[in-house]
């Protein structure tokens, strides 16, 4: 691919790695040029894992030029590079692998390694931190209704089924039209502390299956004092969640802990239709431990935590539909539907926005000289990289084929200026993939109010940016000029 003269087309030495083994105490490995460590069970490796599902030498992480790659040694239950079975791959700062129930996490040396977290994020779901989430007291505030004239006496039983019937209205006011991850981490957290409350148990958890690696993990902890569990409390007796999946109903044992799991009716095709029962999929499970031993008093307690588990399990299957729906299932980031509605939600609220559009020189060549695959690795982690220089409120997303798409709330010529950079210089900083191919980018920008107000104007615009970069020589970003309409093709012309 062509070189430049800009700061963000010229390769970088790569800084020194480390690997972190996250766990109640991370545990931090320098890895310097040249440096190999296996993973495994055996204590003969450099990271021993004392996990049944890791085998003896499991994994290898080895120098290549430039950085470092993962080998599998033929373990038994494979090696995970965020979420994806491989057998062998270079890795990216950040990248999470996971073996056994074991996760690492691969940094730049100048990262803080205490700062990482492993991800909570099972079946593309991530969980936010506490404080994202504001008030860990989820539950709705129920008006309560005061009378001068009469006072209501109501017997246990009466009590007890008034009580059923709000935790159902709050979880169920809380549980409608939830669709984003902040909206269901925030109902799973209210039905945890729900089934706290209402069985007396002092800790729950959510185990949810990861669809990459069909493991059950853990994702979020609740104690009886509505706070986040630490990662470190995050046990359970796996023998009784199994129970509890493979019958499809809830288990308890004699010391009181209590599993019950997350059963969604799938939905059926054409053929299925016609007389069949509603197949089921099991999703996860809540596990509710360090109580009195809890014992259903009547059959409406027990029909209470079915609801309660069904509700949740309704609300994880389309919140996975509506991630599927607007994911893009290669790069993992927002598809060119949701980028759509996106961005006319952004211009409604936003007084100014960039808009850049980032193709990737010369990918064709890609794909005809090294093959798919390798096109498919070398999209993956280019999204990689730009999503690594983005804020929190900014958003990237393939727009299609190798164009990516960016969105930068609040943001003016400077500041995209400067975004454009970063991204041009996270892609060629260094070589991506197995053939270790060095990657460029074009990059168009448009401006909102300065070169339009509505979404259609504004891609219009940073696609003739992008033109007009290519036009320059790729490898570099330029902002709209309305000089670049007279040699623009129109849309759906030239090559």
């Amino acid at each position: 691919m062509p070189n430049s003269k800009r700061e963000g087309c010229k390769p970088r030495r790569p800084a020194m790695a480390q690997l972190v083994l996250h766990g109640s105490a991370p545990r931090v490995h320098r890895l310097r040029s040249g440096d190999a460590l296996t993973v495994g069970r055996s204590p003969d490796n450099a990271i021993v894992l004392d996990d049944p599902e890791v085998s003896r030498h499991h994994c290898r992480v080895e120098a290549v030029e430039q950085g470092h790659r993962v080998v599998d040694l033929g373990s038994s239950n494979g090696t995970f590079l965020n979420g994806r079975c491989v057998r062998s791959m270079v890795l990216e700062f950040r990248d999470q692998l996971v073996v056994g129930q074991q996760v690492l996490t691969y940094l730049d040396d100048g990262d803080d390694p205490f700062a990482s977290r492993p991800p909570l994020g099972v079946s593309q779901l991530p969980w936010p931190d506490a404080h994202e989430l504001g008030d860990s007291d989820t539950r709705l505030t129920m008006p309560r209704v005061r009378t001068n004239t009469t006072r209501i006496f109501l017997r246990p039983a009466e009590q007890r089924d008034l009580r059923r019937q709000e935790i159902l209205l709050r979880v169920g006011l809380l549980g409608h039209g939830v669709s984003t991850h902040f909206e269901l981490c925030r109902l799973m957290d209210a039905i945890l502390d729900e089934l706290l409350d209402f069985t007396g148990h002092r800790r729950g958890l959510l185990l949810l299956y990861d669809d990459a690696t069909s493991q059950l993990l853990p994702v979020a902890g609740r104690s009886s004092a509505r706070v986040p569990l630490p990662n470190e409390a995050w046990s359970y007796r796996r023998d009784l969640v199994e129970d509890a999946l493979a019958d499809r109903a809830p288990r308890g044992d004699d010391a009181g802990a209590l599993c019950l799991p997350l059963v969604a009716s799938a939905r059926l095709n054409f053929q299925e239709r016609r007389g069949a029962r509603p197949r089921e999929r099991c999703l996860g499970a809540f596990y509710l431990d360090q109580g009195t031993g809890f014992r259903p008093e009547e059959e409406q307690d027990a029909w209470l935590l079915e609801a309660l588990a069904s509700h949740a399990a309704s609300a994880l299957r389309n919140a996975r539909l509506h991630h599927v729906a607007t994911t893009d299932g290669l790069t993992r980031l927002h598809n060119r539907t949701f980028l759509h509605g996106l961005l006319r939600d952004e211009l409604a609220t936003e007084p100014r926005l960039a808009v850049l559009l980032v193709d990737l020189d010369h990918f064709k060549r890609v794909n005809d000289e090294h093959g798919h695959a390798t096109g498919d690795e070398v999209l993956a982690r280019a999204a990689q990289r730009i999503q690594s220089v983005l804020r929190r409120d900014d958003t990237v997303g393939r727009w299609g084929g190798e164009e990516f798409l960016v969105l930068l709330p609040g943001t003016d010529r400077a500041g995209a200026v400067e975004v454009a950079r970063k991204i041009g210089e996270a892609l060629s900083s260094r070589p991506i993939g197995g053939p270790r191919l060095q990657v460029t980018a074009s990059i168009g920008i448009a401006l909102r109010p300065d070169h339009g107000e509505d979404a259609d104007t504004l891609l219009l615009r940073a696609d003739t940016a992008l033109y007009a970069a290519k036009e320059a020589g790729r490898c570099r970003s330029v902002v709209y000029d309305p000089e670049h309409d007279a040699g623009r093709t129109p849309l759906g012309a030239g090559c």
